[in-house]
């Protein structure tokens, strides 16, 4: 399911230095090296 992602939160994440880079990266990496929502360290 596809979430969508507010303007601001757009903004908000295109402006943390490495982020947009971090995150087509992680987009490329294999579902294998995922981890579950219950995993993360929040």
């Amino acid at each position: 399911m596809e979430r969508l992602v507010s303007k601001s939160d757009d903004e908000y994440l295109r402006k943390i230095d490495g982020m947009v880079e971090s995150i087509k990266e992680a987009k490329n990496e294999p579902i294998e090296k995922g981890v579950k929502l219950d995993e993360l360290d929040w």
